[in-house]
C-alpha cells in the first residue's frame, strides 16, 4: 500500500456482493512501494464488522 500514514487497525468486514468497484492496483507514493489493490464505494454500505486487529506503530 501507498499511504500517506500509517494505520492503526485492520478491519475484516463483510459487505453486500457488487458494492465495491473493481480492484485497481496501488502506485507508490509517500515513500511506500504500493502495489497493493485497492476497491472502492460511496454512499451508504451495509457491513458487518467480523475482525478488528490493532497494528503495532
Amino acid at each position: 500500500m501507498a499511504l500517506d500514514n500509517t494505520p492503526e487497525v485492520k478491519v475484516t468486514m463483510k459487505v453486500p456482493k457488487g458494492a465495491f468497484s473493481k480492484s485497481t492496483i496501488i502506485d507508490a507514493a509517500n515513500k511506500m512501494p504500493g502495489g497493493g489493490l485497492e476497491r472502492k464505494a460511496s454512499g451508504n454500505i451495509p457491513a458487518e464488522i467480523i475482525k478488528v486487529k490493532e497494528l503495532k506503530q
